[in-house]
């Protein structure tokens, strides 16, 4: 089985937010309007707002910084964990029952998205002091780069990196949080 690794695929399953650590993001103990900017290596700065609680799900919201354009919205499952992403150009992806690409030990995951594919994502998440380590494949096909990362406020992802690009939560505002 052939993977085809499209810049969407990519976003979704190790850039964009799939971000929480081994718990989930805990949008529980964040107040709703706390929003925090993202700088990505290949120049996108994107801020994401925390703006909805639905009895099953947690939403956020991504626009540009610069312009506000949005970008994306991500439903979380109550325990902080992404189940759906819809782009704003329509295309549109989930996770069952979850993206588990920071769940700490093994696990896997079913992606769909609006391009037709569907396939099993396995992830294995590794802990070293401060510094999460993800290795992924396709059940079957091809593996992902190595990623890595370090968790902040709110077991929220603040620093990610891999041999293809890196982001960096550069602010939290509205967060209640010092300084923020």
């Amino acid at each position: 089985m052939a993977f085809k690794i499209t810049a969407t695929t990519l976003f979704a399953v190790f850039l964009a937010y799939a971000a929480e650590a081994e718990g989930g993001i805990d949008f529980a103990s964040m107040p709703l309007g706390c929003s925090w900017v993202t700088q990505y290596s290949n120049g996108n700065v994107w801020r994401e707002t925390y703006f909805a609680k639905e009895p099953n799900a947690y939403i956020t919201s991504i626009r540009e910084e610069q312009n506000k354009n949005p970008v994306s919205q991500i439903r979380f499952s109550l325990d902080g964990h992404m189940t759906q992403r819809n782009w704003a150009n329509g295309q549109w992806e989930t996770f069952a029952p979850f993206s588990c690409f920071n769940q700490v030990g093994s696990c896997r995951s079913r992606f769909r998205n609006s391009d037709g594919d569907d396939f099993t994502i396995l992830n294995r998440t590794q802990v070293s002091g401060d510094t999460y380590s993800v290795t992924a494949r396709v059940q079957n096909g091809d593996t992902f780069p190595p990623e890595g990362y370090r968790i902040g406020p709110f077991g929220m992802s603040i620093q990610n990196w891999s041999t293809n690009y890196s982001s960096q939560v550069t602010k939290f505002e509205n967060c209640a949080l010092p300084g923020s």
